[in-house]
């Protein structure tokens, strides 16, 4: 019923043990796929008996979920993050069920995650207080509804019950495999070679879950440990990543809407400016290096949509991510 695919980037330890877990529980997929982009080839699941091992020619997540993608035979895929660590090992079973009595295409689950990049980029006030929620609104941020999306990869918080989203968080996705046929995004894949992206997995998960009915488990199955990540190297970078791919996450979000695409630039570019109002207001009433990198950050990853198109063309013109695939697939069949 299940593949389970895994891309790993430089984390031997952390990806071994976590196959060891996924073939002790009950109900394990019935292929476990690791796509690994380290700099070396981790030899025990290259030679595995229970591991379909593919080396990626790119250190590039999205390609690498693109991999697992053509390798998976099985109905579902399981997208999972190399540094995830079990707390309830029922989490198949469970999630089998789950599929086999409702009508739904994707399911995701409860994480204890904790997030360095969270610990370094915390803003102090207390965006609760009712003068905040007044400048969001005037700021183009929506009264945001529980588990749903919208322009500028802004979304609900996830309920805390079992219910039906919009979105996935990224470490954990269960989808049908059909239906991902139209969400992998060359555009995407050059965004991530260039380091000039971020929110990979509510692109993926929203092209579906804007449609389709996506099902949210509350019960937390797994733990995100505080381990360094390999997309975040500084605050102000961070940011501009973050500025920039708000635009391609609306375009995406007005696409799959069919509305029309003169929306997400507006919004867009009036989000920004308030975004860098409130950030310049910030460093003035708080002057902070954080404070003046988020706001530097900001104003790079705006200048950047107006110099930078998302066309593969634009980013990368020198790769064809269908050849790049179809060579590392064939260095592993």
């Amino acid at each position: 019923m299940f593949s389970l695919v895994i891309a790993t980037y430089n984390r031997p330890v952390s990806v071994a043990k976590l196959v060891s877990e996924i073939n002790s529980c009950d109900a394990a997929p019935c292929q476990i796929i690791v796509i690994d982009s380290s700099d070396e080839i981790n030899k025990d699941l290259s030679i595995s008996p229970i591991v379909t091992y593919a080396r990626s020619s790119h250190k590039n997540q999205p390609y690498q979920r693109y991999l697992g993608y053509l390798l998976a035979n099985q109905e579902w895929i399981i997208y999972m993050d190399d540094d995830l660590e079990f707390i309830d090992k029922d989490f198949f079973t469970d999630i089998s069920l789950k599929i086999n009595s409702t009508e739904i295409v994707g399911i995701s689950v409860g994480i204890d995650y904790q997030s360095i990049i969270q610990e370094k980029i915390k803003v102090s006030y207390n965006s609760s207080l009712f003068f905040f929620k007044i400048i969001n609104y005037l700021s183009g941020v929506p009264a945001r509804d529980t588990g749903k999306v919208y322009l500028a990869g802004m979304v609900g918080a996830l309920p805390k019950k079992e219910g039906v989203v919009q979105y996935f968080n990224g470490p954990l996705m269960v989808l049908k495999k059909e239906l991902l046929a139209d969400c992998f995004d060359f555009v995407l894949f050059s965004l991530f070679e260039r380091k000039l992206a971020m929110g990979e997995d509510k692109a993926i998960s929203m092209s579906i879950g804007l449609k389709n009915n996506l099902l949210y488990l509350p019960k937390q199955y797994f733990k995100h440990p505080p381990i360094a990540s390999h997309y975040f190297s500084d605050i102000k970078s961070f940011q501009k990543k973050v500025s920039y791919s708000r635009l391609y996450l609306s375009l995406i979000y007005t696409k799959k809407n069919k509305s029309n695409m003169i929306l997400p630039y507006l919004h867009y570019y009036y989000f920004s400016v308030w975004r860098i109002l409130i950030s310049t207001f910030r460093v003035l009433v708080k002057p902070s290096m954080q404070n003046l990198q988020l706001l530097s950050g900001i104003i790079e990853g705006v200048m950047l949509t107006l110099t930078l198109p998302f066309t593969v063309t634009a980013i990368t013109p020198m790769i064809d991510w269908k050849e790049e695939a179809n060579n590392d697939i064939q260095r592993t069949t």
